[in-house]
């Protein structure tokens, strides 16, 4: 008799955990397109139970994101609603995540947003380091995403013993970076000079260490 007590409780254990809602995703994933500030983000979910569910409120977990819909949310059965948040992609590149926690009829329930930002150029490397006695010219590869409408025009170096190069390439831009033979100890950078999307001025930095 203990055995088939304990076998019932744990086989109904999943049934008890189970959502009171039926989420169509408890992830969503979007993709901002270059330049795009706020990105709108959708989670639709259906009441299968035979009362009526109230989600009480929902919270975010970072400030670069807020709900749109309305609380409390009371769903009928058989209805399916939305919720609806906005991220705020400013200052923000690469894959993003955060999270929404609703409370469904005093339960959490975790729904994961994961936002992929475009970068409208990437400078790689940023950093370089010459060992002591080593003064080897470098290269600096400048990619462009496609979607971009600013450019480069150049590169200056802010020391008269490095000359810093900036060509064409297939792939995009490539800077040479070639310091004197004579450079002593020292940290000092090159400019990638330009202009952004609105046609303002844009300075990009490669720092460099001579040891």
């Amino acid at each position: 008799m203990k055995y088939f007590i304990l076998t019932t409780l744990l086989l109904s254990l999943p049934l008890l955990a189970a959502s009171e809602l039926t989420f169509v995703e408890t992830q969503v994933k979007a993709k901002a397109i270059l330049g795009q500030k706020i990105v709108k983000v959708t989670f639709e979910t259906k009441n299968n139970k035979q009362d009526a569910i109230t989600i009480k409120s929902a919270k975010v977990t970072c400030d670069c994101m807020w709900m749109t819909t309305e609380f409390p949310l009371i769903v009928q059965p058989g209805d399916s609603v939305k919720l609806e948040a906005e991220y705020d992609t400013t200052g923000k590149l690469g894959l993003n995540r955060g999270r929404i926690i609703a409370d469904v009829n005093g339960k959490n329930e975790t729904l994961m947003v994961e936002i992929d930002i475009p970068a409208p150029f990437t400078v790689s490397p940023r950093f370089f380091v010459w060992q002591k006695g080593a003064r080897d010219a470098k290269k600096v590869n400048v990619t462009i995403n496609p979607e971009w409408q600013g450019s480069f025009t150049g590169a200056t170096s802010k020391d008269p013993q490095v000359k810093a190069v900036l060509k064409s390439i297939k792939e995009g831009l490539e800077v040479t970076i070639t310091p004197d033979a004579s450079l002593g100890k020292k940290r000092t950078w090159v400019i990638l000079k330009g202009k952004d999307a609105n046609g303002d001025a844009l300075e990009n930095r490669i720092y460099l260490i001579f040891n």
